[in-house]
This record gives structure tokens, C-alpha cells and sequence, in this order.
């Protein structure tokens, strides 16, 4: 999957892998070339290492083509042809770009988001940050078909042909949930902003290799805001403050405006305190407090703020409310969402 761009040069066949697997009952492939001229010279081939089931009696291959794309649908008869497919093309394109759709009624396939911490409050995020801890999440949807020895994640850039990152995850599942992975990871700042997408290889139980891609693109962003620290236990006491702390930092090559807004959802008074800021990693600068709102960080810089929230002489026992902090620069908005648990009974 992914998109290529080159200049004309002489004649040569290149080849994409496509990885078949036993769960997969029919797959399409959708594939883009300039110029159209070699339109009709993109085929799929079936593998070699499965002549059984890769008779043409055991499929039905359909191609139609438009304009510059053409579709190729393949579906199987008994049993799949599985292992590698190959789709060849002629090497002097201009741009050429594919994807590929599988479907069946027990298809192995995952889920990924990225979380800022471990814990029964974390936040999907989409938008990782460079440079800071994060933690990959990876849900199989038929963990009893895999063999999760055999698995492995990679970050693969949005053409899809160069891998930013490889793990193993065998040992990354929880144990409560074995078909959820997390993996602690520093996102390098060498991946920059362009995006990536996430790949899982391994093998299923009955040996066969399978290779997924998640749908959904992955953008890192290089300024960052965080929630690092919730007090009191996640909760609002009558006549008391919870203190939520945030994080923002500047890992981009220029100076950055942050404006942190907060509110939440039974509108009771919210403050937030001034922005501690601290030099970069290896700095010899001393930390410095602002007590304004927006603030404007330098290269490398970091700063935490402090928001807290003011709860009422009378609360409603076991009621929830979610705090929403946004925080805007320049080029993103982050929003972070914390909820309190109320209680009735003052904390001691």
C-alpha cells in the first residue's frame, strides 16, 4: 500500500508483496499509474507455494479498469490462495499509488491508538508527539487465531515502502487481556510530521504468515500538550480544589505560541496558574515562571501549568465531570479531557 513518485527511466518491471493469509476470503486491489499508457502492464500474480489452492478453478479474478486505475477483485473458492502475491508494473511510471481492501467472515485484523499513560482514564490519540513517551496500543479482533509469538509492529512511512520503527510485541501483552498489546516507546524527531501508518505481521495458529495495515494515518506533531498529573484521587470534594497539571512542549526547529483554555461540563470556577517554563534538555538556563496567557516557547523549551477547579459546598455523589483543556499553537489544537468523580463527603 502506498504511493510512489519517479522520473522515467528505462524500462524495468517492479514488484509490490501482497500477504494472503487463511482468513481472508477476497481482497481488492485498487491501482493508480501514470502515465495511463501502462495501465494495461499492472498485474497480479498469485504465488508459487500454493499450487492447490491457487488453481484458477479455485478463484475468480475480475479486473475493470478507468481512466488511470485499475481494480482487481479476487475471491476464493474452497480455500484461499494464500502466501505472497506479487503485483508487477512497468518501472518508468510517473506516479504510481495502491491499496488494498481484504474482507471474510473470521478475518483477523487490529486496532491502534496511541495513549498518554496506562490506567482505566487514558484518551485515545491519533496525533502522537515527537520526541515524548508514548504508548502504543495494539487490539487484535481474533487473538485465537494468532499465534502472538510471532508478532511484530512496524511504523511504515505514508508511501508505505520505508519502516521508521520495528518491535517484537510477544511479550507486550496484559495479562488480563491477552489480545492487548502495549508498547512504551520514544517517538524519534527523526520520523518528522509527514505521517506514518502502523503494520502488524506474524503468523496465524495453522502457520500461515498474515500482514495488516491499519487504515487510519498517524500524524506526529512536534509541539505537544500533556496531562501529567492528577490530585485528590481524580475526584472534587465540597470546598475544595482539584489540581490538574498539564505539559506543553516545543520540539520543532522554531518559536511556538501556546494558549491553554480550560473549562467543564457543570461549570464550576476554573483557574489556571502561570506557566513554569524550563530550558531544554541540557540547557544550563534556569526555569522561569510567566504569568501570561498565551505564552511563547523557544526551541526545546517545555512549561507546566496548573489548573484547578473549584468545587461546591454540595456535590452529587458518584456524579461525573469532564474537564476539557485545549490547547492551540500555531499549527494544532490538542485537547485534553480529564473526568472527576464527585463526592459528597469532604476529604480528610
Amino acid at each position: 500500500m502506498g504511493t510512489s513518485r519517479r522520473k522515467r527511466d528505462a524500462e524495468t518491471t517492479e514488484v509490490k508483496h501482497i500477504v494472503v493469509d487463511t482468513s481472508i476470503d477476497e481482497f481488492r486491489v485498487v491501482a493508480s499509474i501514470k502515465p495511463r499508457s501502462l495501465l494495461d502492464q499492472v498485474q497480479l500474480h498469485p504465488p508459487q507455494s500454493d499450487s492447490e489452492n491457487c488453481l484458477d478453478e479455485n478463484m475468480l479474478v475480475k479486473r475493470s479498469s478507468s481512466d488511470d486505475t485499475v481494480i482487481i477483485e479476487v475471491t476464493s473458492g474452497f480455500c484461499p490462495c494464500t502466501g505472497k502475491w506479487s503485483l508487477s508494473l512497468p518501472s518508468n511510471y510517473d506516479t504510481f499509488s495502491y491499496t488494498i481492501k481484504s474482507s471474510g467472515e473470521f478475518l483477523v485484523d487490529f486496532e491502534a491508538y496511541f495513549i498518554d499513560e496506562v490506567s482505566e482514564t487514558q484518551v485515545a490519540n491519533y496525533a502522537p508527539c515527537l520526541g515524548k513517551k508514548e504508548y502504543l496500543v495494539i487490539k487484535l479482533n481474533q487473538g485465537e487465531k494468532v499465534d502472538k509469538s510471532s508478532l511484530k509492529v512496524k511504523l511504515v512511512g505514508v508511501a508505505g515502502n520505508k519502516v521508521l520503527w520495528e518491535q517484537d510485541i510477544t511479550d507486550k501483552a496484559i495479562t488480563s487481556y491477552p489480545v492487548t498489546f502495549v508498547i512504551e516507546m520514544d517517538l524519534p524527531l527523526s520520523i518528522g510530521t509527514s505521517g506514518f501508518r502502523l503494520m502488524l505481521e506474524g503468523k496465524l495458529v495453522d502457520g500461515v504468515e498474515f500482514e495488516r495495515t491499519t487504515k487510519e494515518y498517524f500524524y506526529p506533531t512536534e509541539s505537544c500538550a500533556r496531562v501529567v498529573a492528577v490530585d485528590n484521587f481524580y475526584a472534587l470534594f465540597p470546598r475544595r480544589k482539584t489540581f490538574i497539571e498539564l505539559e506543553v512542549s516545543n520540539n520543532g526547529q522554531v518559536d511556538e505560541t501556546f494558549t491553554v483554555i480550560c473549562g467543564n461540563s457543570a461549570n464550576y470556577d476554573v483557574r489556571l496558574g502561570p506557566y513554569k517554563i524550563s530550558p531544554p534538555r541540557g540547557a544550563r538556563r534556569a526555569d522561569n515562571t510567566l504569568h501570561t496567557n498565551p505564552v511563547v516557547l523557544r526551541k526545546g523549551e517545555r512549561a507546566r501549568i496548573t489548573v484547578g477547579i473549584s468545587a461546591p459546598a454540595v456535590l452529587t455523589n458518584g456524579k461525573t465531570n469532564t474537564v476539557t483543556c485545549t490547547t492551540s499553537t500555531s499549527l494544532s489544537n490538542f485537547v485534553d479531557v480529564v473526568r472527576l468523580t464527585e463526592m459528597n463527603k469532604e476529604l480528610r
